[in-house]
């Protein structure tokens, strides 16, 4: 049945009554105006209190150096009656990466050493993984579902080996159905050019973004495991903390600007270097804690997820109202966020094995 033959507002509910992600995302292929209801700025969070389903952002922390927090927060918790039991991950474990299937990468220090493990939280499910080359230092990490339907996901992990110079960068992947990792091409990096650490990988379609100091973005395109340089938006910003971000399943930059305007920038397509300014919105209301303030991503096209020094904040763009979610002690300086979304339903991270 095509859409032509059914009211937006009959869409529109039954996408909010889908209970896997999976059937979600691919009602959002079938035509732009399906994908488009699932981008207003009630959707989710309807969609979220129908299906259970989760969408938020995990904050991580370190403290004395090798203990590790962890908090989920999700816009749902402004809402009166929400109550979720989701957990935060143990001490001794450390988020890499995150994907928009629920699944988290992360690295757990064990007796024996440290151990590369695929997590999905909202269903407790853990998988110890074959170990990369750890001798190396890690510089970006990046984990995509790459199919659904019978699900396998790669891990892509970038490191500067100690024995050829600091500024060449190897990429190994980790295939779920090989349960292996293989090295593929590198890339070079020019001096004094690094991975902004506070910046975790955007994932869009086949391609893998991470921004580079000075804001330019490196790409690392999974199916043909190529690499790719370019600059990011002219634009200027009070301070160093811009971000990637995924909007409307195109790759995004947002930034605050010296005037305390919010300024999203979205590349125009993935066989040009060109970005579009999509909006420009003047943040109020939050006093002086603008000038901690950090756009981390969009919880929806409207909303925007923000740090500042002691809280965080979901910010609606449309009336500048905000929820506010106070951070403890130890997480106030927290500067890894990962956005996160989940069902429950299990799935198999052995993959092929």
């Amino acid at each position: 049945m095509g859409s032509k033959e059914l009211s937006s507002d009959i869409i529109y509910d039954i996408l909010t009554r889908t209970k896997s992600l999976k059937t979600l995302d691919i009602c959002k292929c079938i035509c732009k105006e399906w994908k488009q209801i699932t981008y207003e700025s009630s959707f989710m969070p309807l969609y979220c209190k129908r299906s259970n389903n989760l969408s938020g952002y995990y904050i991580q922390g370190i403290r004395f150096g090798h203990i590790y927090l962890s908090k989920f927060i999700c816009f749902e918790q402004s809402l009166k009656d929400y109550n979720c039991a989701f957990g935060n991950l143990p001490s001794d474990v450390k988020i890499l990466a995150s994907c928009n299937q629920g699944i988290l990468c992360c690295v757990k220090r064990t007796v024996r050493g440290d151990r590369y493990f695929a997590i999905k939280p909202a269903t407790d499910q853990w998988q110890s993984l074959p170990s990369p080359k750890l001798r190396n230092r890690t510089i970006g990490v990046a984990i995509v579902v790459v199919s659904s339907s019978l699900f396998r996901y790669k891990i892509v992990r970038l490191y500067q080996p100690h024995d050829v110079g600091h500024n060449k960068i190897i990429c190994e992947i980790f295939d779920s159905n090989l349960w292996k990792w293989r090295e593929t091409q590198g890339t070079q990096f020019s001096p004094n050019e690094f991975i902004l650490g506070h910046n975790p990988a955007i994932s869009i379609g086949n391609r893998i973004h991470w921004l580079i100091n000075k804001n330019d973005v490196l790409t690392f395109d999974e199916s043909n495991h190529s690499f790719n340089k370019f600059s990011s938006p002219n634009s200027f910003s009070k301070n160093e903390l811009n971000q990637l971000v995924d909007y409307e399943g195109r790759l995004g930059f947002v930034c605050l600007t010296d005037d305390d305007d919010l300024e999203l920038w979205q590349k125009e397509s993935t066989e040009n270097d060109l970005w579009t300014k999509k909006m420009a919105v003047k943040i109020k209301g939050l006093g002086q804690d603008l000038k901690y303030a950090c756009a981390i991503g969009f919880y929806n096209a409207e909303i925007v997820f923000v740090k500042l020094y002691d809280k965080v904040v979901f910010y609606k763009l449309q009336d500048c109202s905000f929820f506010e979610v106070e951070l403890d002690y130890s997480l106030r300086h927290a500067n890894e966020i990962f956005q996160f979304r989940s069902d429950f339903e299990p799935v198999n991270l052995k993959g092929g094995v």
